[in-house]
């Protein structure tokens, strides 16, 4: 913004003074929710937030926007109308957006020039607008008290569906904006937010059948199936939500969900504030196996992993994918912590787990194994770790071999090719290792193969002359 010309600030300028005072709370509402929504807003929307004050259990008819067109004539030609698609809980629908004229009028917001003016009333701070915005979503929502299956009418409250998807996310980000202080502002949005949780049980009902963020659309489990406030505090990412329901004495180890349990909700994010709250009020660590732990590393979350690991985790358990949220994260259907960090390919978490104990030799189902997993992977360095952590090639061999499924031959490849990379470094030990297994795979499985595609390779070659 401080490369604008001059006359373009006071264009801005002139245009938030001519303005007229009983308009300018309403313009300046308008303008943060623009500038700060989450996606864009329909005129309806619009004319709605302008007016909304937070905390107030009705809106006052007075101060409504009986036309929403009132919207463009208090911003003037800051704001620009036009038709456009929007996605509203899920569902892709036409409205009637508003929009800034030009970007550089959200630039101008937010720049220190205007705080320096006769504009600087509008002047825009990041932190305060979401935290604004989300009092005023969950104001909306503390609204909607009606004990039924269906939202209220768009044209009876046009920002609740907003409200329901979003509030969350505008909390979550004057959370992350770290100013050093705990303001007023953060109390009332925190109070809100345990009101929707924990105060009324219809209108926590009410927001997730217009949006469940655990499925990301609406809701249609009956009152009482579904996961609790605190599951929904930690897989929002809202610590002091997840404290205040702590305390208010959830069960920390209550089943329900994507995820099955809060502990893995918060793993799956990688929170580790809120992990160390739930592992504070003994929250199950090991739930399927130890899910959490496996979450954690394969999201890379390290620290969370040693939080873990600390919290009682057991290191060789099989944790099991029967949870969308994790058969998301890999493509087998059981493993160990070992695995997930071997075929992610971090090898600095492999030499964390195992420092911690955990067995290279472990089985992961069928004829799976952790060195086998590696040597799917593009790091021979984690193939050669485990082998000097102890891990039993051999019984590798056997286990590919031996297995209930015919041996793939592009399994037993590049296991083949991990241990001639292991054999070929200057490493007696590692040599020792190897040397009788790759024997074997080579005179059971890949004398016959290996020459072929040698003979392939040679045919293959350009400008080569053929018999």
């Amino acid at each position: 913004m401080e490369d604008l010309p001059t006359s373009l600030y006071g264009t801005y300028e002139r245009i938030f003074e001519s303005i007229s005072s009983t308009d300018r709370a309403d313009a300046r509402a308008i303008l943060q929710w623009i500038a700060f929504a989450k996606r864009p807003l329909a005129l309806e929307e619009v004319a709605e937030a302008a007016t909304i004050q937070p905390g107030s259990e009705d809106l006052d008819p007075d101060d409504k926007l009986y036309d929403p067109h009132d919207v463009l004539r208090i911003c003037q030609s800051l704001v620009s109308l036009s038709e456009g698609h929007v996605r509203i809980c899920g569902k892709l629908e036409v409205r009637q957006i508003v929009r800034f004229a030009h970007a550089s009028v959200r630039e101008y917001l937010l720049s220190d020039h205007i705080t320096q003016g006769l504009a600087a009333s509008f002047s825009l701070s990041e932190k305060q607008s979401h935290e604004w915005i989300s009092q005023c979503c969950l104001s909306v929502l503390l609204r909607n008290r009606w004990k039924s299956q269906f939202a209220p009418a768009p044209e009876v409250m046009p920002l609740l569906m907003y409200a329901a998807e979003f509030w969350f996310q505008h909390a979550e980000e004057w959370g992350n904006i770290d100013e050093g202080t705990v303001t007023d502002g953060d109390l009332i949005t925190q109070d809100f937010a345990i009101q929707v949780f924990h105060t009324s049980v219809t209108v926590f009902q009410n927001w997730l059948r217009m949006y469940d963020p655990d499925i990301k659309r609406g809701s249609d489990r009956i009152h009482g199936s579904g996961p609790s406030p605190l599951y929904y505090a930690a897989l929002l990412g809202l610590a002091e939500s997840t404290r205040a329901l702590l305390d208010l004495g959830y069960d920390v180890n209550a089943l329900g969900g994507r995820y099955g349990t809060a502990l893995v909700a918060a793993a799956s994010r990688g929170d580790e504030k809120i992990v160390h709250l739930l592992v504070g009020e003994r929250a199950d660590v090991n739930y399927l196996g130890g899910i959490a732990l496996q979450i954690a590393y394969e999201c890379g979350h390290e620290d969370l992993v040693r939080l873990l690991l600390n919290s009682g985790a057991q290191i060789n358990a099989r944790a099991g994918y029967a949870l969308e949220a994790a058969a998301a994260k890999g493509n087998y259907a059981y493993g160990s912590a070992l695995q997930g960090a071997v075929e992610r390919g971090s090898e600095i978490v492999t030499r964390l787990l195992l420092d911690a104990g955990a067995d290279p030799n472990i089985q992961m189902g069928g004829s799976s194994d952790v060195l086998r997993a590696a040597a799917w992977g593009r790091e021979q360095s984690i193939f050669d770790l485990l082998l000097e952590r102890g891990a039993d090639v051999e019984l590798s061999v056997r286990r590919l071999q031996d297995g209930d499924e015919k041996i793939v031959t592009s399994d037993d490849r590049e296991l083949f090719g991990k241990i001639c990379a292991a054999r070929a470094k200057d490493n007696q030990m590692l040599m020792e290792l190897v040397d009788t297994a790759a024997k074997r795979i080579v005179r059971n499985v890949y004398e016959e193969n290996i020459g072929k595609r040698a003979a392939e390779a040679e045919f293959a070659q350009p400008n080569r002359t053929r018999n």
